[in-house]
């Protein structure tokens, strides 16, 4: 009886011992991770309140058409988030995005950096903003 168990464990570490491990040698490429560039509302009210130093800022309003009706910041388009990529904007200009609560500009920030807009900021939802709208 002893004998059994003492073959058993030996043919169980001879398994284990020769087995390899696979995974070791697979290599996964994970996506590189986008860094989004974030703007305060005090930042997006100077270039409001300063539009001549401010030319090549473009400002973003990523919710629905609706959402934008009820309310957005002054200067800003109305361009949403499923029709993001039909943007008629330099690359070069600096693109400031925003939603209602931050989680639709973080989604088009990436989707414009995607595109090669280099120059993206994002500066969450319009309930952050403490300032006054345009309906």
């Amino acid at each position: 009886m002893k004998k059994l168990a003492l073959i058993l464990l030996l043919v169980s570490l001879l398994i284990i011992g020769c087995s390899k491990d696979t995974k070791s040698n697979i290599k996964i490429h994970e996506p590189a991770k986008i860094e989004i560039n974030s703007i305060s509302v005090e930042e997006v009210k100077n270039i409001i309140d300063n539009p001549s130093d401010y030319t090549d800022v473009t400002i973003i309003d990523v919710r629905s058409i609706s959402e934008y009706e009820d309310g957005h910041i002054e200067r800003a388009i109305n361009l949403p988030l499923d029709i993001i990529e039909n943007i008629d904007v330099s690359k070069d200009n600096k693109i400031v995005v925003y939603c209602h609560s931050g989680r639709r500009s973080s989604q088009a920030a990436t989707k414009l950096i995607g595109l090669g807009y280099k120059n993206v900021f994002d500066m969450g939802g319009i309930i952050d903003w403490p300032y006054e709208t345009v309906k």
